[in-house]
Formats: structure tokens, sequence, C-alpha cells
């Protein structure tokens, strides 16, 4: 959090904890999501429900990361896992899933189309943090005060 709060204006209300709390609850989501799609009745319609989840989510935080710590001029934390293991494992299984013949590849143009749509945000939004990144930030730091106490 002091890396976040010494780059981002105007200035956040996220916690510790409710900074844990979000990336644990996205975590969350993405392994229930992924339980939930295993149960349908093929590959197919299992890659076609995670790979949009998993390439804007996963692959389009990491871009962010990524500009971040570029345009920052220093690291951003974060930055160095989503390009090491981020973006190699969702690429890696979108072009398995291609090879396959389980997806196409205008599919997987079409979602990574939309992965861009994050570091568009964080490109036209610079350090400045818009209005739905305070009311997350406000919602995941006043559940964590309720959960745990004030922190």
């Amino acid at each position: 959090m002091p890396w976040f709060h010494a780059h981002f204006t105007p200035a956040t209300p996220l916690t510790d904890q409710g900074a844990r709390l979000g990336l644990a609850t996205v975590s969350l989501v993405g392994f229930v999501a992924t339980g939930l799609a295993s149960l349908l009745p093929s590959l197919r319609a299992t890659l076609h429900v995670l790979l949009p989840l998993f390439a804007f989510v996963a692959f389009g935080n990491a871009l962010q990361h990524a500009f971040w710590w570029g345009h920052l001029g220093v690291y951003a934390p974060g930055a160095a896992t989503s390009l090491v293991t981020v973006v190699p494992a969702t690429l890696y299984v979108s072009w398995r899933a291609y090879q396959s013949g389980e997806v196409s590849l205008w599919f997987l143009g079409l979602i990574y189309a939309f992965a861009l749509v994050p570091l568009g945000s964080a490109v036209a939004a610079g350090p400045r943090l818009l209005p739905e990144h305070l009311a997350m930030h406000r919602f995941f730091t006043q559940l964590a005060a309720w959960l745990w106490g004030a922190a």
C-alpha cells in the first residue's frame, strides 16, 4: 500500500486489509468460476467461459502492472510475477486451446482485444484513480473493517 499511496491520486481509503481482501476475493472468484466451468459438458464450453475471464482479468491486469512500471519509472509490485507467470501461462493455455481446435483464432483475437481495455484505462488515467477504483477501494476497506475491525 505505501507504493500505491505514493504513486496514485486522489488519496484512496484502501487499507492493507482491504487490499488483501480484494485480492483474495478476485482469486476466489477465479477458483469458483473455474470449478463451475469445469462442470460444463465439454472442454470447448469450459474454455469459452474461462478464457475471456482470465484474458480480461488476469492478462489485462498484468498489462496494467507492466504499464505502471514503465510509466512511473519505478517497479510496480506484482509486475514481475505478472510478466513471468500470468502473461506466459494465459498465452500458453490460449494457444493450446487454439491448437486443439477447441477455440478459434477469431475468438482469441476478440478476447485479447477486450483484454486491452484495462491497459487502455490505465494509460488514459495515468496516476489518477478513477471513481470506480475509489468505490471498489471503499467497498473492500469497509468490508475488511466489518469483518476484522478497523485497521
